[in-house]
């Protein structure tokens, strides 16, 4: 049996954060590729790679961190709510 703790990311969470970074570098790569090869649609693919690094980034985060601190935040609350009542 493995001693490693479970990981609190659903398994939803962490394909979708593997996708977005897997985008990022592709179009990264490509645009860097097109521009090498001095392609015409080069300037093109360095916008589309800009705007993918703009987008998928903030969906990385809201995808794994933010649900995580809402969890945590959201049991905080409960538990001083009920020491309140006590």
């Amino acid at each position: 049996m493995s001693d490693q703790p479970k990981s609190s990311y659903t398994k939803l969470q962490r394909v979708v954060a593997l996708i977005s970074a897997m985008l990022i570098i592709l179009t990264v790569v490509v645009a860097l590729i097109m521009e090498i090869i001095g392609h015409k649609y080069a300037t093109v693919a360095l916008g589309v790679a800009f705007t993918c690094v703009i987008f998928f980034c903030p969906v990385m985060y809201l995808v794994t961190v933010v649900p995580k601190h809402y969890a945590q935040m959201s049991g905080n609350l409960k538990k001083k709510l009920k020491e309140d009542k006590e």
